[in-house]
């Protein structure tokens, strides 16, 4: 057993066993690992990392609070845990127009802080159902929240478009384009002309924003530029958005 002195605080410190550390440790990455895994599958920006190290660094943080046998040292831990993740959801909402993204992802984030708590106090079966509560609310509810309100099924997408045209007709290219895009449900985040080594031709690129997916709307965007004197090649793709 081993002793802190602060000031005139005295505080017992009962180190874990290894193993007990490392079995508490490796079973909220794992579950963490295993909420991650779903928001990566939806293409959310917190993935399989971010749950990951949150349920790890919350397991590790509440064991030093178990560690140090001072009155109500762990509920305090815990208690920071929560202020702390707090802020960590709140970089992954954000607002676009009326609509607000990232809530659900926040959440899990959240609930990937309880399981490591959990796993870290020495509850596996509880930090497992925690867990399994948050993927199975993930997966097996959404059909039944876009019964209720299908608007909440309108997930935006990230589209990268590209051409490669003429160099004398990158002007009028460019144009066409933002004609084409002025009346459409995509909207424009991004334009980039460059030229071409060794060819009198130019690459120009753009990323777009639908508030759904709207494949038709890329299809008609590229059978209009395709026929105009100059453009070589067209071609879009689907933007996965960063996964963290």
């Amino acid at each position: 057993m081993l002793h802190r002195h602060v000031g005139t605080y005295t505080a017992s410190v009962h180190p874990l066993d290894p193993a007990t550390f490392l079995l508490r440790l490796g079973l909220a990455l794992i579950l963490g690992l295993a909420m991650g895994l779903e928001r990566q599958w939806r293409h959310r920006m917190a993935g399989t990392r971010t749950n990951a190290l949150v349920a790890t660094a919350a397991a590790s943080f509440t064991m030093i609070g178990l560690m140090d046998t001072g009155v109500g040292n762990a509920s305090r831990v815990v208690g920071q845990i929560v202020s702390g993740v707090g802020f960590l959801g709140a970089g992954v909402i954000f607002k676009e127009g009326a609509n607000v993204h990232g809530l659900n992802t926040a959440a899990t984030v959240w609930c990937a802080a309880a399981v490591g708590a959990l796993a870290g106090t020495g509850f596996p079966q509880y930090s497992a159902a925690v867990a399994l509560a948050a993927i199975v609310t993930n997966i097996a509810l959404r059909p039944l929240a876009y019964k209720w309100s299908p608007l909440e099924k309108a997930d935006p997408t990230n589209y990268f478009f590209e051409l490669t045209c003429e160099e004398h007709e990158q002007t009028q290219v460019r144009a066409l384009l933002l004609n084409a895009l002025e009346h459409s449900p995509v909207a424009l985040t991004s334009l980039h002309s460059e030229d071409l080594e060794a060819e009198s031709r130019v690459r120009v690129t753009a990323t777009l924003l639908s508030p759904t997916r709207n494949d038709h709307c890329l299809e008609d965007l590229v059978a209009r530029l395709s026929l105009e004197t100059g453009v070589n090649a067209v071609r879009w793709s689907i933007s996965a958005p960063v996964i963290d």
